[in-house]
């Protein structure tokens, strides 16, 4: 008992520092374990949840697909474009975007290409995007809530209990959306003066500019696909 609060403890501490890789400190920790004979080298392996490890690593796999195809990018600027570039709409889309798409992959992943086009988009409208990005990152939080696969507590929790997809969706769904909305509700009326400066200074320079930029897109993962 008293090795294995030992080395919790010390994982932890290694973790906090940031030190280390925290994989590698998870995997060097679950080692010593079996090394002072706290478990034996089968009772390890009965730990690892590998229904969960293989829904992880197959989820990654088709984000990753859909990343390089540039799905991501081409939804985001497409739904840009419905909304005619007005400041507040494209505001309220890349929130709702943000939570949307979390429901289905980590909210990380979603923010690793969201963000990147959320700097851009802003630095061609003269908007501030730290506030933005903070919105789609609560977002990301609280759409990944949501659903089985929207983050990996969901994945192990629905393994170890066997909890599947309508169930995540029917009883934590609804509260994902419903937060979800608040939130906008929330950033928006905190950044509602920016938003309204934004779209006085909309000029068809700018929403050319934009355009460029989805094209040149459109392009970029076109000929990477092909060439792939």
């Amino acid at each position: 008992m008293i090795p294995a609060l030992l080395i919790f403890v010390l994982a932890y501490i290694v973790i906090m520092s940031e030190k280390f890789p925290r994989h590698w400190v998870a995997l060097v920790g679950g080692a010593l374990l079996v090394v002072f004979g706290v478990l034996s080298p089968f009772e390890a392996l009965t730990y690892i949840s590998w229904e969960t490890l293989g829904l992880v690593a197959g989820m990654f796999v088709l984000v990753s697909i859909l990343n390089q195809a540039g799905f991501f990018s081409w939804l985001a600027l497409t739904a840009v474009r419905k909304v005619n570039y007005h400041p507040a709409s494209l505001f309220a889309v890349l929130i709702i975007l943000s939570a949307l798409l979390s429901m289905f992959m980590g909210s990380i992943t979603v923010m690793l290409f969201l963000s990147v086009l959320t700097l851009q988009l802003c630095r061609l409208l003269k908007l501030d995007p730290v506030p933005l990005i903070i919105a789609e990152v609560c977002a990301a939080n609280t759409g990944g809530a949501g659903t089985l696969v929207g983050d990996p507590p969901n994945m192990v929790l629905g393994s170890m209990l066997g909890f599947n997809f309508a169930d995540f969706a029917t009883h934590t769904g609804p509260v994902s959306i419903f937060a979800a909305l608040v939130l906008l509700m929330v950033f928006y009326f905190l950044n509602r003066k920016a938003l309204k400066n934004a779209h006085h200074a909309l000029t068809r320079d700018t929403i050319a500019e934009i355009e460029a930029l989805h094209n040149e897109r459109v392009h970029l993962e076109l000929t990477r696909v092909g060439l792939t």
